[in-house]
């Protein structure tokens, strides 16, 4: 039990090269992968995502290349808890081949989320 912090982290410049076209090409401004002990909890606040790009350009994978905050539980986590609050992310991905996000909750149960008082901007261009 206890509790993970992530907080005042200004994250820049973040670019995945690879070309290919595997699922495996995501850039991710700041992925958390909770904890799957019950009691736990994840905050992720005061950060400022900005500048991830992605140089896949494969319009054919379903997933998204360029992810500004990305939440998944460990294990399931039912019982614990990740925050994201009072974060700031902007996407202006150069890839136009491609879906971003600002934003993804990768869940099917497990813990509780609470995301609030966010600025999301998905300024990329449109498909």
């Amino acid at each position: 039990m206890g509790t993970s912090e992530i907080y005042g982290n200004k994250v820049s410049g973040i670019a995945c090269t690879n070309t290919g076209t595997t699922a495996g090409e995501i850039a991710r401004g700041i992925r958390v992968n909770g904890n799957a002990n019950s009691g736990t909890i994840t905050r992720i606040y005061n950060n400022f995502v900005s500048n991830i790009q992605s140089a896949t350009t494969n319009a054919t994978l379903t997933v998204r290349k360029v992810i500004g905050l990305s939440l998944q539980p460990a294990a399931g986590g039912a019982g614990s808890g990740i925050y994201a609050e009072f974060n700031s992310v902007n996407i202006n991905a150069s890839t136009l081949g491609n879906s971003n996000g600002c934003l993804e909750i990768g869940i099917a149960s497990g813990p509780v989320f609470k995301v609030r008082n966010n600025i999301l901007a998905n300024s990329t261009a449109a498909l």
